[in-house]
């Protein structure tokens, strides 16, 4: 029987109605021609047949909730005959074929408000997630398709119909006259056998109706019959225990059950006919409409967790685990991905999400989670998990992930080409630099090629080697961007654990490196100083990031996790979630770990008679909980086997993790078995083992195994561990497996033991050697912290009297402790180590190098003076005495000396010259080298003695660490005494020195000072990326001074060159974060000055500048004021304010400084001095102003014949100035135009804008006020290109007001 389409009819709209009964019987006859009880089973009959349960639930409830007395519905009762008042709802169109989202099922997207509530039950309970689900096909007769199912409708009564109250009772019954309606559906057709009832449905032929034995009357009531397996069940579990979720149900749901219906839906139906019954009705049967429209909605959206319930042939007792549970984090997860996806979308632009919260909220597991997402989208996650205990050995945990990304890039198909392309981009980057990270990355030897690796040079003396490594490890963070097509995400776990070191490295990659690739930093952290560190430095430099604060779960989180761990519904599991809760606070660790625990002892378990698992509330309520999880696994791992619980506690000595490798060298060291104990703590859900490594499951839980060693205890545990692997290294050091590992793993033991643990003389001796040992490759790994760490540990442990008993080790731990200090800047323990060597050593050889770091950290810290006092008086003992007082004639006569000797060497003899083996000369190099810089900001006078002083030894003694410099040096001070084009030869030569000999150490500095004299040569435009690269060799040798100065080089070398200033504005912010986060305030105190007089120039244009008093503590430096006056004489002539020109002038000559090093500033420099004096002249009409402006214009004259491209336009401008102070005003616009000509034609905006100013402020003296009009709108239009808008609007306002001349600007 068909009924008419209904065209206005409600619940989804139009489509053909037909009778339940007539729709079961065709639905049947479209899934299949028999109609056995595999169909009925089928999904293609349960999916509708579910469509059309929720719909009259939803009907029902609705009526429910209006509290009418008026319900304008009839619903089946026993024993009448519904099923002509149940229709069924077909979608003719067949849309419903189509896939359909949930919220067309049973959550409505409309505005009734009907719809809104029964959505907000749904997403109180559980909110679901976005499955898909798919309808039935067209039968084989091409008839409409009755598993199309849009929804089912209750018939309305008919008037004078019996209508029943809406008490309490009435709902009670409606559920259970709906649950005989689902009966007949789900069945396909079948009627409820009833206890007491007269209704009884035919059975199917081949449906046993007493599979268990004969009972005493007609009843078919499988339910009893099977609760002997209950009984079986709780036997297998002592004590025995009353099963709170075992039921006796009115109707035997074993008659769906044999259909092979799904057994939630089975219980459903039956505790819906159940909730009127009061001998039968318990704790499961329905009390609201409500909760039968959730399940309903839950079986529609995760059919596999609550429509098909658990396997019993895949299950056992234990078998309970939260390996695909969220927790209730599901909108945290949702964030982290729409960040990453963000990120992905943005043009390479870093973005930062931090997860913080309390130990055990599920932070790591929520990173893990997000990793198996990025993972799963084909996208590389390298995380990272620093511990605690490991902190001896800074860098471990991100040295350790990117060895395990170097291993796995060879393995799969396209892994040579992947590897190829990471050599590659390591080569281009970091050449023979990238040697230093093969030490703390072995695995990248197989991807560079054992060849490339030569080995280090020892006498390399990195000036901050621990700077150096974090750049090295910064540029293979970005190689791997750019080298690998998948994005990146770099996870940070724990990051309260990390060290000091790696810290550097996070936020150089955060803060500093600007990659070109997609990359997404994800922190996982507990709540301290470093992360608030970190979150402030996010805010300051603003840098996109989001915080997730991970609470501990509610209820509610509790309740959701449960029900789908057990697979059972959200109300069933509401008594055990709020038991849960209370026991564990909501700690996500805590509580997993606690139903865990209920399974293993059997409060928790399967029944084979129910198909679920059960539970006996009484029994967990009583049973006893530990207050904090700590202690929760403390008495989880009492319970395991002795031999188990001392592998925990070997392990817990070790940190967070074990690899095998470690694991095998403990068994031969410690003679105990630990791999089989491990495996057992696997079993037990204590650890993970993730291929051969073992790691505790969470760091509260190796905390709790290592504080189950009592405090005295735990020193010898440490120191025990250590001697034994330390015997198993020195046994397998003769046999050349000199394993690094086992070396650095003992060494931490026995420092973590301390001095207190020995119990032997020789003990000290041979731990303190070891120290020595592990130090020294600390340091050749440039990981200077932890060596420094090395010695001194070292040091503790020598007795007294060791300088007469142990003199050697005593000299050399105390002298590269000293060296370590001095890399790491702990300038009070270097003191401290000095002293003790200066008093202790036998010669003053011994003792040198001790004084070298204690020079250095005087100029590290500012004393210029008292430094380069010491230097000269140490150089005298060293037999390379330096004179007191030399005249400018003694100095020209020097420097003249050693060009005649220079020039007895081609260059390729000079390249061939020997290396330079004399350990003192050496030595003295460095001191020279030390004594340049000191003297450069006290006494620039005395600075040719000491660049001749190191060619000289050079060309003596051979070519050492230092040379190249000295070339740098001595080229540029040619320069200056006006030899460019001789000082420029020798630059050259510096740099190919420092390539050709892998002066890795020099690279930085040489080719900062060259650049400075090529821009006397070559256009500035093409030498600006010289410095750039100058600052990048700078952090790859650990030069950290030499990088901040060169970045400061490039910001004013660029403004000079008339790099745009929006540009300029950006690189002056790279440098900035670069210096303060080195601490370099000198150079900040330099840029500082830059800074504001591009704000002056770029107005309202740059908002927000701000400096802090550590950035201009350093502006009370000679240099520094020197280099403030000179831009605030820039700043008052290019906003033509003459008193204060004059006024600054004056100072700028009183200072009377004089270089004997040629940098490019010093040209612009003289460019504005002489335009001011000029200008002051025509002003004032004093002579002593134009005779001071000719000088300046000479001067250009000799660098313009150098280079034509850099200083034509300026010497043009110059000639044109002093033209127009000696009224040679036809000269003067010849001289105007050819400056303007001449800057365009050479890129430089800024000299064409100043030119067109100045050649209008000439033709305004004349009174050509058209012409002037003419030259001051081709400088407005400049000075906007050049992006000096505040400049411009200055401009613009003098002219127009001032002036008055009329001018329309576009």
């Amino acid at each position: 029987m068909m009924l008419s389409r209904n065209k206005s009819g409600g619940g989804g709209g139009g489509g053909s109605f037909v009778p339940l009964s007539e729709w079961i019987h065709r639905a049947l006859g479209c899934a299949t021609n028999d109609c056995d009880l595999e169909v009925v089973s089928s999904d293609a009959y349960i999916i509708p047949a579910l469509r059309i349960a929720l719909s009259l639930a939803e009907q029902i409830y609705q009526a429910d909730k209006e509290s009418s007395n008026n319900l304008q519905v009839i619903l089946p009762t026993p024993d009448s005959n519904w099923s002509s008042k149940v229709v069924v709802q077909l979608d003719d169109d067949d849309d419903a074929k189509k896939p359909s989202p949930v919220g067309q099922l049973g959550k409505n997207e409309d505005n009734n408000p009907d719809s809104r509530l029964l959505n907000d039950i749904i997403d109180h309970e559980i909110c679901p997630e976005n499955y898909v689900h798919g309808g039935g096909d067209v039968d084989r007769d091409g008839n409409t398709s009755y598993l199309a199912v849009t929804c089912a409708q209750l018939l309305s009564t008919e008037a004078g119909a019996d209508n029943r109250d809406n008490t309490p009772q009435e709902k009670l019954r409606r559920i259970h006259s709906l649950g005989l309606v689902f009966y007949e559906v789900f069945s396909g057709g079948n009627r409820p056998l009833l206890h007491g009832n007269e209704v009884c449905s035919e059975l199917d032929g081949n449906f046993d109706p007493l599979p268990m034995g004969e009972l005493n009357n007609d009843e078919m009531n499988l339910a009893d019959a099977l609760k002997i397996f209950d009984d079986l069940d709780e036997g297998l579990h002592e004590p025995q225990k009353k099963a709170v979720l075992s039921r006796h149900p009115a109707i035997s749901s074993e008659q769906l059950k044999m259909k092979n219906i799904p057994g939630p839906l089975c219980d459903l139906v039956a505790n819906m006919i159940d909730c009127i019954s009061i001998e039968f009705s318990d704790s499961e049967a329905y009390r609201s409409m409500s909760d039968i429209l959730v399940d309903l909605q839950l079986m529609m959206d995760k059919p596999a967790i609550f429509l098909r319930g658990i396997d019993l042939n895949k299950i056992s007792s234990s078998d309970i685990h939260f390996s695909d549970s969220l927790f209730g984090r599901e909108r945290e997860l949702s964030v982290v991905t729409t960040a990453h996806q963000r990120s992905l979308l943005s043009l390479g632009e870093k973005e930062l999400l931090v997860i913080t919260g309390p130990a055990g909220s599920g932070k790591s597991y929520l990173s893990q989670r997000f990793g198996h997402y990025v993972t799963a989208s084909r996208g590389l996650f390298l995380s990272a998990k620093f511990d605690q205990l490991k902190q001896a050995r800074p860098l471990s945990a991100l040295a350790s992930v990117f060895n395990d990304y170097c291993e796995t890039l060879l393995i799969g198909v396209g892994g040579e080409k992947r590897a190829a392309s990471l050599a590659s981009e390591l080569r281009s980057r970091l050449s023979g630099d990238v040697i230093y990270l093969t030490k703390i990355i072995p695995s990248l030897v197989n991807i560079l090629g054992r060849n490339t690796c030569v080995s280090l040079d020892e006498d390399n003396n990195c000036t901050d080697a621990q700077q150096r490594l974090q750049f090295l490890l910064c540029h293979f963070v970005e190689a791997i961007t750019i080298s690998s097509s998948a994005p990146i995400t770099v996870h940070l776990d724990d990051l309260h654990n990390a060290d000091d070191a790696s810290i550097g490295v996070i936020n150089q990659l955060i803060f500093t490196f600007k990659s070109t690739q997609k990359i997404f930093f994800l922190v996982s952290s507990r709540e301290d100083e470093k992360l608030w560190k970190l979150l402030a430095n996010l805010s300051h430099f603003e840098v996109p990031h989001i915080q997730i604060k991970m609470d501990n779960l509610d209820e509610l989180a509790i309740n959701k996790t449960l029900s789908e761990l057990l697979q059972i519904s959200p109300r069933l599991t509401r008594p055990l979630s709020s038991i849960a809760h209370h026991k564990t606070r909501g700690n996500a660790l805590f509580f997993s770990h606690w139903i865990m625990s209920l399974s293993r002892e059997g409060l928790l378990h399967p029944s084979l008679s129910r198909r679920r698992w059960v539970w006996d509330e009484d029994e967990i309520r009583r049973a006893k909980l530990p207050d904090d999880v700590a202690m929760f696994f403390r008495n989880a791992i009492y319970k395991l086997p002795g031999d188990v619980q001392k592998a925990l506690n070997v392990m817990a000595c070790f940190g967070a993790s074990l690899d095998g490798a470690l694991t095998n060298s403990l068994e031969r060291a410690l003679l105990m078995q630990l791999v089989m104990p491990l495996n057992v703590a696997v079993n037990e859900g204590l650890l993970d083992k993730i291929n051969d490594q073992y790691r505790f499951c969470h760091d509260c839980v190796q905390e709790a195994a290592y504080n189950m060693i009592t405090p005295e205890e735990k020193c010898l545990h440490h120191f025990q561990h250590g001697l034994s692997l330390a015997k198993l290294y020195l046994s397998e050091v003769p046999l050349g497996q000199d394993n690094d590992d086992i070396l650095f793993a003992a060494v931490n033991q026995l420092n973590l033991g301390g001095p207190a643990a020995l119990e032997a003389l020789e003990e000290s001796f041979i731990v303190s050697t070891l120290n020595l040992t592990a130090g020294k490759k600390a340091m050749g790994m440039s990981d200077f912290k932890a060596a420094y760490s090395f010695f001194d540990n070292g040091i503790s442990f020598l007795r007294k009297k060791h300088w007469q008993q142990h003199y050697g080790l005593s000299l050399e731990l105390f002298c590269l402790a000293a060296k370590c200090a001095l890399a790491t800047g702990d300038f009070v323990s270097l003191k401290l180590l000095s002293e003790q060597v200066l008093k202790n050593a036998n010669t003053f050889e011994e003792k040198i190098p001790v004084i070298y770091c204690s020079v250095c950290a005087l100029t590290c810290s500012g004393q210029m003076l008292e430094g380069a006092e010491q230097i000269i008086l140490i150089l005298s003992q060293l037999g390379e005495p330096l004179p007191e007082q030399t005249s400018s004639s003694t100095m020209l006569r020097i420097v003249s000396q050693t060009v005649d000797r220079l020039e007895n060497y081609s260059i390729s003899e000079l390249k061939k010259l020997e290396r330079m083996n004399d350990p003192i000369k050496k030595i003295t190099m460095l001191f020279l080298k030390t004594l340049h810089f000191c003297f450069f900001i006290i006494n620039p006078d005395m600075q040719p003695i000491v660049t001749t002083k190191m060619i000289q030894l050079t060309l003596s003694h051979g070519m050492c660490e230092t040379s190249p410099l000295a070339f740098a040096l001595f080229g540029s001070m040619l320069g200056k005494l006006g030899n460019v084009k001789k000082g420029y030869h020798y630059t050259n030569l510096a740099k190919q020195l420092v390539e050709e000999n892998i002066f890795y150490e020099s690279t930085g500095i040489v080719i900062a000072s060259a650049a400075q004299l090529s821009c006397y040569v070559e256009p500035v435009q093409a030498v600006l990326p010289f410095f750039l690269e100058a600052c990048e060799r700078s952090m790859s040798a650990g030069d950290a001074a030499t990088a901040c100065v060169s970045i400061l080089y490039y910001c004013n070398e660029a403004y000079i060159a008339g790099e745009a200033l929006p540009t300029l504005k950006e690189k002056c912010s790279e440098a900035r974060q670069l210096m303060k986060r080195l601490s370099h305030f000198s150079a900040l105190s330099h840029l500082v000055t830059i800074e504001r007089h591009l704000q002056s120039l770029m107005g309202a244009s740059w908002e927000g500048l701000h400096h802090g008093e550590e950035e201009e503590a350093e502006e009370t430096n000679p240099h520094t004021i020197f280099f403030s006056i000179v831009y605030s004489m820039s700043n008052n002539f290019m906003f033509r304010r003459y008193n204060a020109s004059k006024s600054i002038v004056q100072r700028f000559l009183a200072l009377n400084r004089v270089d004997w090093t040629l940098m490019f500033g010093q040209s612009d420099v003289t460019y504005i001095f002489g335009l001011t004096a000029f200008w002051i002249n025509r002003v004032s009409k004093e002579q002593s102003w134009k005779k001071a402006g000719v000088r300046a214009k000479e001067a250009m004259k000799g660098w313009t014949n150098s280079s034509k491209w850099n200083f034509e336009h300026k010497l043009f401008l110059l000639d044109a100035e002093e033209n127009f102070c000696a009224g040679n005003f036809d000269e003067s616009k010849i001289l105007y135009d050819k400056a303007i000509k001449s800057a365009k034609e050479h890129r430089f905006v800024n000299g064409e804008a100043l030119a067109c100013e100045l050649a209008g402020y000439f033709y305004l003296e004349l009174g050509e006020k058209n012409n002037a009009k003419d030259y001051f709108v081709m400088a407005h239009e400049r000075y906007v290109t050049w992006g000096a808008l505040g400049k411009a609007a200055a401009l613009y306002q003098k002219i127009t007001r001032e002036d008055s001349i009329s001018i329309s600007l576009k």
